[in-house]
């Protein structure tokens, strides 16, 4: 499928799967399910391949994205994955399992109830950002930078966590300030480097809380 640009949803009572991806998807920017009819927005098996989110909102129940391929787009040579859209569930945003692998450096990721992405297996690699030495910039919409937002975690790893540019949100209000950081996090982060008005901070951070 080189691009899907509309609405895909599913129907009859039972929340299924909007897609499922076994082969290549060239981009998305449409929108992927609804919390109404679907349980799971795509479900990228480990053969499949999204070339690139660009737009839209993908949207599940239970998980916006269960990832067990690849999720990229290849430009410059460089590999920048979800570049934008909306990606929504209410378990998990994205749940990244098996050797899953994927990369983002734009648009939101978030769970309504718990875990914003989960990378569930050792063998998962989730990327947030480029390693560019460069701090995200905004532009006048917002945009620029990836962000991920969860109620319980905004971020649980078991497997390989790179961040280098992006915000993280812990939106459950019983969660301080100051113990923000133990849960926007929750596992390793094997590379870190967060920038911030140009400056990069450390090699080990996490991101900001509201």
């Amino acid at each position: 499928i080189e691009y899907i640009k509309g609405k895909i949803d599913c129907t009859g009572t039972l929340k299924g799967t909007a897609i499922v991806n076994y082969g290549t998807i060239g981009e998305i920017s449409g929108t992927i399910g609804s919390e109404e009819k679907t349980g799971t927005g795509i479900y990228n098996y480990s053969s499949g391949i999204i070339e690139s989110i660009s737009g839209g909102t993908i949207k599940g129940t239970t998980t916006g994205i269960v990832n067990e391929g690849t999720i990229r787009k290849v430009e410059d040579n460089i590999t920048t994955g979800i570049d934008g859209g909306n990606i929504i569930g209410g378990t998990y945003g994205i749940r990244n399992s098996g050797n899953g692998n994927m990369v983002m450096t734009g648009g939101l990721v978030k769970s309504t109830n718990e875990i914003g992405i989960y990378n569930q297996s050792t063998t998962g690699t989730i990327t947030l950002g480029i390693d560019d030495g460069i701090a995200y910039q905004l532009d006048n919409q917002g945009n620029g930078y990836p962000e991920v937002r969860g109620k319980t975690y905004g971020i649980q790893n078991e497997g390989t966590f790179n961040f280098y540019d992006g915000v993280i949100y812990v939106e459950d209000e019983n969660i301080s300030i100051e113990t923000i950081p133990e849960y926007a996090i929750k596992g390793t982060v094997n590379t870190a480097k967060i920038k911030e008005e140009g400056e990069i901070i450390g090699n080990y951070s996490v991101a900001y809380g509201n």
